[in-house]
């Protein structure tokens, strides 16, 4: 089967629109349907959404996909990113419309978090061709589910998005940070940082919600930018600093994260929890920096902070490693188009 006309269901924001990017770089022929723009722009949509999931929304979901499709010839392959405006009877709409439907989702929808925004997920899950899950547990959770084949890979960075860049002195002077950390506040995020900043770790924290946490006196002085940091302004940050945390999400059950992968190809030396994932990815204390507690951590921050040619030394090595892995998205995703009836 060969594979040249491709409808992309999915955000046109962040690293859904980073995969998007990167079919159109391999020259496919690439159409989109963003489910939430086909919704009322409403706040209210987005608090019923992740409190009651996207089945009140299935008739403007439905009406919308046919709509954009009414007049388009059939597709060699739809890519669902995530899925979860999607239910059944949406699903089956944009099967009439290709020879094969796949769904790739970077999260959980299997473990404790956000349950009920996975609802539509977890209902259609039977009706793809092919499941990606980035989480070990998730294949049998999947088959358990009804999936009919499921395939595993590693998270990845993007070959455009996430290239170092030239900055300035100015840039220097807006950018730089001892040790940072980029992501949204949850809360064992919340009592971990806090407990870093305890023990004298000189921390920058950029992200959503923050304000939430319970240690909010703590953390809002080293909060800089609370609608967190993207595109260059993310590249940079992390060229700038001289460590940058990968924390995880225990309600996600994550092992390893997107940020695994973008912090070594940027160019950044990443400290992040030792996992299995992690060790597989890069040598400890030679391509990154992997602790245990938020003690070792702490200390292994400070470490860093105060050996330059140390710390340089492992984020360079760590950036070769992350190049030699290839764990990026033209790879991750010609890959899976080329073994799609392997799998």
């Amino acid at each position: 089967m060969t594979i040249k006309t491709i409808l992309y269901v999915g955000e046109q924001t962040g690293n859904s629109l980073s995969r998007l990017n990167a079919l159109r770089r391999l020259g496919y022929t690439v159409d989109v349907i963003t489910p939430r723009l086909l919704l009322p722009r409403s706040s209210w949509v987005d608090k019923i959404f992740w409190r009651f999931s996207a089945l009140p929304f299935v008739w403007w979901v439905n009406r919308g996909i046919n709509k954009a499709l009414k007049s388009k010839n059939k597709y060699d392959l739809v890519w669902v990113n995530a899925g979860d405006y999607l239910m059944p009877s949406s699903v089956n709409i944009l099967k009439a419309k290709a020879d094969k439907i796949i769904n790739y989702n970077t999260d959980d929808p299997f473990g404790g978090r956000d349950k009920l925004r996975h609802f539509g997920y977890l209902r259609a899950i039977s009706l793809y061709d092919l499941i990606i899950v980035v989480r070990k547990p998730n294949i049998g959770e999947a088959y358990e589910r009804g999936a009919k084949r499921v395939h595993f890979c590693f998270m990845a960075a993007d070959e455009v998005d996430h290239r170092p860049l030239k900055f300035s002195d100015e840039d220097i002077k807006r950018y730089q940070s001892e040790v940072l950390f980029v992501g949204t506040w949850l809360p064992e995020r919340g009592a971990f940082l806090s407990d870093l900043i305890s023990r004298g770790v000189p921390l920058t924290i950029a992200g959503k919600n923050w304000h939430k946490a319970p240690q909010w006196h703590k953390l809002k002085n080293h909060v800089v930018a609370q609608e967190g940091l993207w595109g260059a302004d993310y590249v940079k940050a992390i060229q700038c600093a001289k460590v940058s945390l990968g924390l995880l999400s225990r309600q996600n059950r994550d092992l390893h994260t997107t940020r695994s992968m973008e912090i070594p190809i940027i160019g950044g030396l990443l400290c992040a929890q030792r996992t299995e994932e992690h060790e597989y990815l890069y040598k400890d204390c030679v391509e990154a920096i992997f602790w245990d507690s938020a003690d070792q951590c702490a200390e292994k921050c400070l470490e860093m902070l105060n050996e330059r040619e140390l710390r340089e030394r492992i984020a360079k090595k760590g950036q070769e490693r992350a190049i030699k892995n290839s764990h990026l998205n033209e790879d991750l995703l010609q890959s899976i188009i080329d073994n799609l009836n392997t799998y």
